[in-house]
């Protein structure tokens, strides 16, 4: 039988947003090895907010800074806000490799270079999971 807190994880949908395969499927291990969530992954801006636009929502967001690399359709931080106009109450995780990229108070900021000590701390109280 499975306890309280699998039950609540499996509910758990995490949206990761990264142009770069291999951190995506990094977070996608970390975070499901850690929480047993649902993890979906975007590879630009762009089709992370279509999804939503078309009603899906995610109980957490994680956004890379620089997406789209090369023709910069949207930046992390314009995701981010966006995110917050079509899902009002969000929960976004910004991550960067410098600190002062996202500059909006409603955005939680982690350094890309301690995604692997301090991801799952992060998400687990921002979602109250234990």
């Amino acid at each position: 039988m499975k306890t309280r807190d699998e039950r609540i994880s499996k509910e758990i949908s995490i949206a990761i947003v990264d142009d770069r395969l291999g951190t995506r499927d990094l977070l996608k291990k970390l975070i499901y090895s850690n929480l047993l969530a649902k993890v979906s992954l975007f590879s630009s801006g762009d089709d992370l907010l279509r999804e939503i636009s078309r009603g899906t929502k995610f109980n957490l967001y994680i956004v890379d800074y620089q997406l789209d690399y090369g023709h910069h359709a949207y930046w992390g931080d314009e995701v981010a806000i966006n995110i917050l106009k079509l899902h009002i109450n969000a929960i976004v995780i910004g991550m960067s490799s410098k600190k002062d990229h996202f500059r909006n108070p409603e955005v939680h900021f982690i350094l890309k270079g301690t995604v692997t000590e301090k991801l799952i701390p992060l998400v687990k109280k921002l979602l109250q999971v234990r």
